[in-house]
């Protein structure tokens, strides 16, 4: 919110937790509506820049502009990145199986979801690319990119920006909570917790959080990935 709207962290991130806290009242079904008028607009958003950068990158700076990694440890990464992620999703979709039950639509919706996750990976990366820089010290170097390049979406972007965390810390969060709150009473009480606990890491940049919870976050959904596949 500062580097794209001169926001105060504190007031945004303020901002952000009352409106969570007031969508976690709201249960799981409004959460669902939400993401599913909120998301198609993030991936369109996504795919309009990726598009309109394909018709200016050079193909010459994907080698150029990308570093290679003759160990091959970037599968390690990659195995690690997508259990890290697998430990924050899986709640979610335990919380999604009133909505969807049978195989086929599983199947779909599995398909669906890799084919897009894929497209916009890849658009994504080619943007990366685009720009000679090294990305190791900005917290969201799409974000760089879209300001430096597509100076006329920055605004747009910085607002899907905050949609995509609204909606990550909403699936998320009130998966958490339907787990650890089987009591009705108690749940306005977990929420307020839950709330009030976000803004304690208000201090800590968003990419020092990820250096922090990435291996942590990562080796234990690689564990959860070994229970789940001995479960029957």
């Amino acid at each position: 919110m500062n580097k794209n709207f001169g926001i105060n962290r504190i007031i945004g991130s303020t901002f952000l937790s009352i409106i969570c806290f007031i969508t976690f009242l709201k249960n799981i079904d409004s959460i669902a509506k939400i993401n599913s008028m909120i998301i198609p607009i993030l991936i369109v958003t996504v795919v309009i820049l990726g598009i309109k950068n394909l018709t200016i990158i050079s193909i010459d700076s994907i080698g150029t502009n990308t570093n290679n990694d003759n160990s091959y440890f970037w599968i390690i990464n990659a195995i690690i990145y997508a259990s890290y992620n697998l430990i924050l999703l899986i709640p979610v979709l335990i919380n999604l199986n009133k909505f969807i039950k049978k195989q086929k639509q599983i199947i779909l919706v599995s398909t669906i979801t890799a084919i897009i996750i894929f497209v916009i990976s890849t658009l994504i990366f080619l943007l990366l690319v685009n720009v000679d820089i090294d990305f190791t010290n900005l917290e969201m170097p799409v974000v760089y990119v879209v300001k430096h390049i597509f100076t006329k979406w920055s605004k747009i972007y910085g607002i899907i920006i905050l949609i995509a965390i609204f909606t990550t810390a909403t699936s998320v969060g009130i998966s958490f909570l339907n787990n650890i709150c089987k009591n009705k009473k108690s749940f306005p009480l977990f929420v307020s917790s839950l709330c009030i606990a976000s803004l304690l890491f208000i201090k800590i940049s968003f990419s020092n959080l990820v250096k922090i919870m990435f291996p942590i976050f990562g080796y234990l959904g690689l564990i959860q990935i070994y229970f789940i596949s001995k479960t029957k």
